[in-house]
């Protein structure tokens, strides 16, 4: 019998949508062949649905006393294409061929049953991936090819909830005018990037990256903006969802955003203004990321507008739980000094039956927009690009990315 908290979990990461008249409900069974999953290593889904989590909590299969792992995914509309791999909490461990190597992704498109029957998936696992092995991940002084600077890797311990014991890899992509002799006094601003690991490079088993090294490189060159450092902030693995998350929500993940910002701040910050020649004000730090990374984002500009005077968010996952949101962000009596806001109109996918769920998410980014506007924020300082056709994507945010840089930037241009 599945739990039904993780019931509920699963029916609100995978659906969030109203009632469907044409709907499956939609049970996973997997065998795990490889006797690598245990309770304490538990099997999880990173699917289209998630952005791609390794870890999410919402999204843990759990044991049946056969042995069989089970994820109820609730009623989706048929049709629906979920796109998805397993993994025992992170990249580092995601499934693999029975030969040990990487796997397509699964694709399940949601059929129509017979009296509206559950449809039941039944999947095998061969093996997960060794990240223990030297082939098991990759590794982590590997070269990453980046335009328009260099890019420096930082150990940073910490972060928050169950990351607190974490070892980071922090990059940090630096622009060729650093370097040069004219600028050998010059400060520069910075743009630290939640989900870092997805800035420069696309790894094993993702959909895409931000191609960030390439849209700062173009931004700069034309001389709209003055050059500027990106730091990309790897997430937690596990627990991304508790560090991006900083109130109470329906999902009953327990909340570490304020840790995750305490640590932010004390730690990579303090870090990067310490190693590099940064000018380390407000209006010279920019905090930016996607879904739970946007909404993370935004939260610093809020809570710590002494350290973060400009916010990048896109496809801000408002969704996550409208109603905890509204209430958290009643909090706050001021907007972020400058704020952009991206969204797709497709941020669930094609279809009539994602039309009402696309919608939804479009008009809770734009009553963000509202209520920065009714808190200080001028039509100078705020900006929302609604992105006609635009899924949850990385190639999504990379489009939008140079016009997101040029507008957090504002005027510092050469």
């Amino acid at each position: 019998m599945l739990n039904t908290t993780r019931r509920w979990a699963c029916l609100a990461l995978l659906s969030l949508m109203g009632r469907y008249a044409a709907a499956t409900e939609v049970l996973i069974e997997v065998t795990d062949i490889s006797g690598g999953a245990t309770p304490e290593t538990p099997i999880h889904l990173a699917s289209s649905m998630n952005n791609w989590n390794p870890g999410d909590p919402g999204a843990q299969l759990s044991p049946r006393e056969d042995g069989v792992w089970t994820l109820l995914l609730g009623d989706l509309p048929v049709g629906t294409r979920l796109e998805f791999k397993f993994t025992l909490g992170s990249w580092a461990s995601v499934e693999q061929d029975a030969a040990g190597a990487d796997i397509p992704n699964r694709v399940l498109v949601v059929p129509q049953t017979a009296d509206g029957t559950p449809h039941v998936e039944h999947l095998r696992i061969q093996r997960f991936r060794d990240p223990g092995t030297p082939q098991g991940w990759l590794d982590p002084d590997r070269e990453i090819d980046v335009v328009g600077g260099r890019l420096e890797r930082l150990t940073i311990p910490g972060g928050a909830g169950p990351a607190v014991d974490l070892q980071r890899t922090v990059l940090v992509w630096i622009p060729e005018a650093y370097d040069a002799a004219q600028h050998e006094d010059a400060r520069f601003p910075v743009l630290y990037m939640q989900d870092g690991q997805n800035l420069f490079e696309t790894l094993p088993g993702q959909p895409g990256d931000w191609a960030a090294d390439d849209a700062a490189a173009a931004v700069i060159a034309s001389g709209d903006i003055f050059p500027f450092l990106i730091v990309g902030v790897p997430h937690g693995g596990t627990a991304r969802m508790h560090e991006y998350v900083g109130f109470e929500n329906l999902r009953r993940v327990e909340p570490a955003g304020d840790g995750y910002l305490r640590w932010l701040i004390d730690d990579v910050v303090s870090e990067i203004d310490a190693r590099y020649r940064t000018i380390a004000e407000p209006d010279a730090r920019a905090i930016g990321g996607s879904s739970l990374g946007g909404l993370i984002s935004l939260h610093a500009g809020l809570e710590h507008p002494d350290v973060f005077g400009l916010v990048l968010a896109e496809s801000i996952s408002i969704v996550l739980d409208p109603e905890a949101f509204w209430g958290w962000i009643e909090r706050y009596q001021q907007a972020p000094a400058r704020l952009f806001l991206g969204v797709g109109t497709r941020e669930y996918g094609d279809g009539a039956r994602n039309e009402d769920r696309n919608a939804r998410y479009v008009a809770e980014v734009r009553r963000l927009k509202a209520w920065a506007l009714a808190h200080g924020a001028t039509e100078d300082s705020l900006r929302l690009l609604v992105a006609d056709g635009a899924l949850h994507t990385e190639s999504a945010w990379r489009a939008r990315l140079s016009d997101a840089m040029r507008f957090v930037w504002g005027d510092r241009s050469q």
